[in-house]
């Protein structure tokens, strides 16, 4: 399984929003695994596989709102992240239009989920066969493919100071010939 996991992102989140100074505070964590299987003239060149990280801290003094990412989630970088969304909230502009920062309701379960353990599960061998199928295809025809299979795990976990907690994983298939 490659989910890096609500409880891994939960503790991201919430050391960003005690790391975070201001009137309210988001964080969103969003985890991605993603497997690449390339192929060309009926051969696989490439298997790649990266898993990364993104946090987005939100902050808001007033109507002062400031955002700010990093792909940093050690605790210096997830500190840093937080103090600089407060630090540059207090010196940005008012935005009247910002209603603030969500309070708690209940979230209904996405039905059906877009998580499936199958494709999250996936291995370089599972994209190989796949890409086997779309290869011996194109051989039969006299032709030569060239294209992908790839699989995708993302989370994404948001909390704020209010007491909002929300996390979600989908995975994603698909291939690709040409």
């Amino acid at each position: 399984m490659s989910l890096f996991g609500q409880e891994e992102l939960t503790r991201i989140a919430e050391a960003a929003l005690r790391h975070a100074t201001g009137d309210a505070a988001e964080a969103v964590v969003i985890a991605r695994t993603g497997a690449l299987t390339r192929f060309a003239n009926a051969a696989i060149h490439q298997n790649v596989v990266s898993r990364e990280v993104d946090l987005r801290v939100r902050v808001a003094v007033g109507k002062r709102v400031a955002i700010v990412a990093t792909n940093r989630v050690d605790a210096e970088g997830i500190a840093q992240a937080a103090r600089d969304a407060s630090d540059l909230a207090r010196l940005s502009p008012e935005n009247e239009r910002f209603a603030g920062i969500p309070e708690p309701r209940p979230i209904p379960a996405a039905t059906p989920s877009a998580y499936r353990a199958r494709t999250d599960a996936a291995t370089p061998l599972d994209r190989a066969r796949l890409a086997k199928v779309i290869c011996d295809a194109s051989l039969a025809k006299g032709l030569r493919a060239a294209g992908f299979v790839s699989t995708d795990t993302q989370e994404l976990l948001v909390a704020n100071s209010r007491g909002v907690r929300a996390y979600t994983p989908q995975t994603i298939a698909e291939a690709q010939a040409a």
